[in-house]
């Protein structure tokens, strides 16, 4: 585990945790304890993948992803992977998940009203990217993606093509869980590429030093 020191009077910026052995990140971040990371770190969490240090030098994806589910932190996900893909020279893909086997559930469709379900969450999905989109800014290439299927099966499949993935470690907007929730453990446990999570309450005073580990991680 390696702790970033940021300026006083905020001890760190970034907790960056890693291993060389499956197994051992699998037992760091199994279960609870990922959601235990999250919820107590002052300061935002890295993840590399397991033997993300033997790997060689490589040809980069060009591409660092953004989870985004509408939620209040929305448009700061979005800032922090823009300002890393600009500095890397990459292109921002945002992502937003629908999941689909959770909304064919009946109590759902009482829950959001007499629309269709699936419906509802589509266009809360179109929202959050037009949010997270704006809030960019320029000088940057914005793809925008709504993916549907199992959260965590899905987003960790769209990490074998980003060199970097930032995520909340909440959902609290209109898509609830259905975007992120708990869902976040599993995706710092499984990802392809290494994945920044920034924890609920972490201050914005620390955003340019996070952008400044993340973009070494993205290589």
């Amino acid at each position: 585990m390696i702790v970033v020191m940021a300026p006083a009077p905020v001890a760190a910026a970034v907790i960056v945790v890693g291993s060389t052995h499956p197994e051992g990140l699998s037992r760091l971040l199994g279960g609870t304890t990922a959601d235990q990371i999250l919820h107590a770190a002052p300061c935002a969490v890295a993840v590399a993948p397991a033997g993300y240090a033997q790997r060689g030098p490589g040809s980069p994806s060009g591409v660092i992803g953004a989870a985004v589910d509408g939620g209040h932190e929305t448009e700061r996900v979005a800032r922090i992977a823009a300002h890393v893909a600009r500095g890397a020279k990459s292109e921002l893909r945002l992502l937003t998940v629908v999941d689909t086997d959770f909304l064919a559930g009946p109590l759902n469709a009482g829950n959001l009203g007499y629309r269709s379900p699936l419906g509802t969450v589509r266009d809360a999905a179109k929202q959050a990217l037009e949010r997270a989109a704006a809030a960019a800014g320029p000088g940057v290439d914005v793809d925008c993606r709504t993916i549907e299927g199992p959260p965590v099966a899905t987003l960790v499949a769209e990490t074998r093509d980003l060199d970097l993935l930032v995520v909340g470690s909440r959902a609290y907007g209109e898509l609830r869980r259905v975007v992120l929730g708990t869902v976040a453990g599993a995706v710092l446990r499984d990802a392809a590429c290494p994945v920044l999570a920034i924890p609920r309450g972490v201050p914005e005073q620390l955003d340019a030093s996070i952008e400044s580990v993340a973009r070494a991680a993205a290589r």
